[in-house]
């Protein structure tokens, strides 16, 4: 009896030393993790904006609100940042919040430019910022990062706001040759472009690599291809059009040069005699929607047919020797 109330003992002693070790060992943190628990963020549970598009330069006020949740069943976050960039990167706007005291449970006000933050439990944190766009604001892409600052000053959200420009383009009925002046919001087809153009029945590429045409005729149901930036197209219209374009301003762009003739674009200003000398072309030709024929400069005529460059038409350009020009587009 003795025996086996010993052995019963020992048995006891046992399980308790290894259920004791086990919730030591799961307790313990390795080498590499001393120092504590460390609290991560987890996304946003929810964030929108009030505007993402303006058109035009047109002054107005965005905002944006979220939740963020703790993983680890309690807030940490000390501040919040909103930071607006411009599209070339450079920073527009910083608002800040930071904890001060007792959080406030209902939405507060927000006076002027500012973050608002409150509690919504013991776990997730509410909060909006506002921010004012100027009248005299440039087009593009605004980039707005919201981060709040944990241990690892996370992320919390990436957004981004456009600001269009409108450019109208003409079209005289018979063919146009045109670019793009804008980076469209829309990624347009040949056949897109037919069905938002009134009269448009044919739009014509050049292949620099085969030095032929490419068409897409609106009957047929080949020759798809994308109308790029920085590319010219012969475009043919049965009566006098006007297409309203809307983009943003142009990024800096390489127009590469393959040898023989290149259907581009030219974004800046200049005349054609410049661009033989910055490229090493010997001619460049221009297509006169009135007239309907080809007008060329040539290098070694300069005096004649030196025309100026418009951003919203194309050039034919021939070239010896294959190369790459960036212009500096204002």
């Amino acid at each position: 009896m003795r025996k086996n109330i010993k052995t019963t003992a020992t048995i006891i002693l046992a399980v308790s030393l290894f259920v004791l070790s086990s919730i030591s060992l799961v307790g313990m943190n390795s080498p590499g993790k001393s120092g504590g628990a460390i609290r991560n963020v987890s996304p946003v549970l929810k964030c929108t904006s009030s505007v993402s598009e303006f058109e035009n330069n047109i002054s107005g006020t965005e905002t944006w609100y979220g939740t963020v949740m703790d993983r680890n069943g309690f807030w940490d976050i000390q501040y919040i940042n909103v930071t607006i960039y411009y599209p070339n990167s450079t920073v527009a706007a910083k608002i800040s919040w930071n904890q001060s005291g007792f959080l406030p449970t209902s939405q507060p006000a927000l006076s002027g430019n500012g973050i608002g933050a409150w509690k919504i439990s013991p776990s997730t944190l509410g909060y909006f910022a506002k921010y004012t766009y100027h009248a005299n604001i440039s087009t593009g892409t605004y980039k707005i990062v919201v981060s709040g600052n944990d241990e690892k000053n996370t992320v919390i959200f990436e957004d981004t706001t456009f600001i269009y420009t409108t450019y109208k383009i003409n079209f005289k009925t018979g063919w146009n040759l045109v670019s793009l002046p804008l980076q469209p919001k829309t990624r347009y087809t040949a056949e897109l472009l037919m069905n938002e153009l009134d009269g448009c029945t044919r739009i014509t590429r050049w292949d620099k690599d085969t030095q032929r045409y490419v068409s897409k005729i609106k009957a047929l149901p080949i020759n798809n291809f994308y109308i790029q930036p920085g590319n010219g197209y012969f475009v043919y219209v049965e009566k006098d059009s006007t297409f309203n374009l809307k983009g943003i301003s142009l990024p800096s762009m390489n127009i590469n040069f393959h040898q023989g003739w290149n259907l581009v674009s030219i974004p800046v200003r200049c005349l054609a005699e410049e661009v033989c000398n910055t490229t090493g072309s010997s001619r460049v030709t221009m297509f006169n929607e009135t007239t309907q024929f080809f007008v060329t400069y040539l290098k070694v005529f300069p005096v004649v047919h030196n025309f100026p460059t418009e951003k919203d038409k194309g050039y034919f350009v021939k070239i010896e020797n294959k190369c790459v020009w960036t212009p500096v587009i204002k």
